[in-house]
Formats: C-alpha cells, structure tokens, sequence
C-alpha cells in the first residue's frame, strides 16, 4: 500500500487513515489541486489543544495552520502533518505526548518530527508512521511512568503503514497488511516482540480511545468491515423515564458487520462507515441524536444516513460528514453560538468548501478551503436546545 506523502494535489481518496481516535478516531480527506488547505479549530481549549495561543474555549472557528494535509484530534491534545511532511502537536503534553523533551503543555503547535506519512493521537500518549515505515511513539499511558524516554519520539516497529491508538492498547497494519495489537498497559510490553496478530488482510483501522470504552473497527482489502470489542449503549428504562439501562454490544473474536465499506470512524460509544456507493451508515449509541435518524433509539445492526458522503468523524456525543460537493454535515450536540448547545437528530449543514474533518473528546479540528464559510443551521422540531451528552464544548464548524 502506497504512503506517497506528498500527494497532496491527487483528488484520489488516501487509504491511509488514523485515529483518534478521537479519537481515536478515524479520517480520511482528499485534498483539492487548486488550494492550499487551512487547519481550523472549535470547541473547549484545556491545555491549549486548539493551539491558538490561550485556553479560551472557541464556539467559532480560530486559524491554527496553513498548507496543513492531515489533522488528528485526541484527548487532551492534537496533532497535524503539513505538506511538508513535518508533524506538529499542540495541547497536553503531562505525558510527553508532543514528543518535544519536556512534559509542558503548549499552547501554540510545536515542531516534532520530519518526514511523517501518519499520526494517531490518543489519551497521553502518541504515535506516529515515517514515510519509511517506520513506527513512533511519544508519551504513555496512565498506568506508566513517565521518564526521558517517553518524552522523546522513539522507534517502536519497522515495515508499518498505519496505526490507531486507543487507551490501553493500539493496533497497526504493517506492509504485508496484518493486523497487530500492542499492549499500552505495561511498559514492558510497550513495542515488543510479544505484540498479538489480529487479522490478515487488513486495509484501514480504528479505535475508540475512551477509558470505559474498549472496541475496534477494521476493515479488509476486501471491503468487509469488521468489529471486536465491546459497544456500550444506552436506552431509557421503560419503567422508569429517570433511570437509563445499558446494554452492550459484544465481540470477543472479530465480527463481520458490513460489506463494500472504504471507510471507518470510531466514536465513544458509536461508530460511522463509508461504503463504496457514497451511502453514510452508523450504528451503536444514539443517545443525543448522534446516528442521525431522528430518534433517540439506539441501533445494534447498521442504520443508512445519508448519501454522496466521502469522509466522516465520530466524536463523544456527535458526528460529521462530509459530501462529494465539500459540504459539511453535522449531527447530534454541537455548539451553536455564544456557547449554546443544539442536540440536532437529523444531519444539518454546517458549511462549505471543507476538505477534511476530525472529532476529538471535546473539539473538533477541520481542513479547509480559505474561502470556506460556516453557517448555525435553523433549529426545527426535531432539534433540542441544551442537549445532553458527554461534554459541552464538543463543537463542529
């Protein structure tokens, strides 16, 4: 599978991914050959994660980079490529995640490494993949001690071609597409010989990187997507209108779910996919309107969203897409000025000229067009004001 880094004039789909996953969280973007794409962030601004210089939480967009071609929006931080292929991160840095020596938070995007093709940014900790296939990782998990060695970018594995980071464990394809599962717990484990193969014949992956939340996506060079892990949901208890019951939906080997599917995204307790006619399916929790169908009702078998779709994030409590025309869709809680939340439960167009997207814990990062606009969607019947969810600041623009 190609890298080509520096494809960034191609109006091919990549077919690299990354997550966030938060996220993470898995994007994919295509770049157009006649603009050079702005990154832009929105939504709560802890330790700096939006990189505009202060902790201000933003309900509208603020300017982070130019000439940027891919964004990844984890936890407490964020982290981006520019076209030169150079990584950068911004936000919470307690863990050494930015990879600069240092374990202070930084406000505006730091320099971290060159030559970058892929970067994953989880919960403390991050990992990236050279254009020589090489694997990266900065920072550790809560459970690990942080030394000199956790704040400095340090080789894991060779011949790898994309990895997504979740909170105790992270996954990656290497060249010959087997799917491998490393071990965040123990930093014994951390990049070892004793990693566990997964799958063969993997093409894209993703995970969900919340701490109570442990599930992950993949999909084969055969378009089938598959599931492992556990999908908690949520309905309200009929007997009972205060009480909520959760339910989960389980997979302790890997379960087909989908076919003809090119991407993925994993969100908290729901997840978003692509398939090859352009149609935008989702299934899991539905909590605050994040599947897009108008209801509350949680779904355990995939539901059909929309059409002509070609990226797509899944956030906490949210979801965005974008359209074959750069569209931006959104659904579930988003901010909707002066810091009022909307729950909207059925896709509402946020934007134009968009390009590629991102949805992390409780912020949002974008790669747009410098003339794109964004626009607060009338609110109908169907929407709610105040919706719950997990955190308030998670925004879209």
């Amino acid at each position: 599978m190609s890298k080509a880094a520096n494809s960034i004039y191609s109006m091919k789909l990549r077919h690299l991914t990354y997550s966030s996953a938060f996220l993470i969280l898995t994007v994919f973007f295509i770049t157009s050959p006649a603009v050079a794409l702005n990154l832009t962030a929105m939504g709560d601004n802890d330790y700096g994660k939006l990189g505009d210089g202060t902790t201000t939480m933003r309900d509208t967009p603020v300017m982070i980079a130019t000439d940027v071609i891919k964004a990844d929006a984890g936890f407490h931080h964020s982290l981006f490529i520019k076209n030169d292929n150079t990584l950068w991160g911004m936000g919470n840095n307690l863990r050494g995640q930015l990879g600069d020596g240092t374990t202070t938070d930084r406000l505006t995007p730091v320099l971290i490494a060159t030559n970058v093709a892929q970067a994953a940014a989880g919960d403390g900790i991050s990992m990236f993949v050279k254009n020589d296939d090489t694997l990266w990782r900065m920072g550790c998990n809560y459970t690990t001690e942080v030394n000199d060695s956790t704040k400095s970018p340090a080789q894991l594995a060779t011949d790898v071609i994309q990895v997504a980071v979740g909170y105790s464990y992270a996954l990656f394809i290497k060249t010959d597409n087997t799917l491998w599962k490393m071990d965040l717990i123990d930093p014994l484990q951390i990049g070892h010989a004793d990693n566990v193969q997964i799958a063969i014949d993997v093409a894209q992956v993703a995970i969900s990187h919340y701490p109570d939340v442990h599930y992950s996506v993949f999909i084969k060079n055969d378009g089938t997507l598959w599931f492992l892990g556990r999908l908690m949901y949520i309905v309200k208890d009929p007997h009972d209108a205060d009480k909520d019951r959760y339910y989960f939906f389980n997979a302790d080997s890997p379960l087909q779910i989908a076919t003809d599917v090119f991407q993925v995204a994993a969100g908290y307790r729901h997840l978003l996919f692509i398939k090859n006619d352009g149609t935008l399916w989702a299934m899991g929790n539905n909590c605050n309107g994040e599947l897009g169908d108008g209801t509350h009702d949680p779904h355990t078998t995939p539901i059909k969203v929309a059409t002509n779709v070609t990226r797509v994030a899944a956030g906490c409590n949210n979801s965005f897409f974008i359209k074959t025309d750069n569209t931006l869709w959104a659904m579930g809680v988003i901010a909707n000025g002066d810091m009022v939340e909307t729950e909207y439960k059925k896709p509402v167009q946020i934007g134009n000229d968009f390009y590629g997207i991102d949805a992390g814990l409780s912020h949002t990062l974008f790669l747009q067009s410098p003339t794109a606009s964004y626009f607060v969607p009338d609110n109908t019947e169907d929407n709610d004001n105040g919706g719950g969810g997990c955190f308030i600041a998670t925004a879209a623009y």
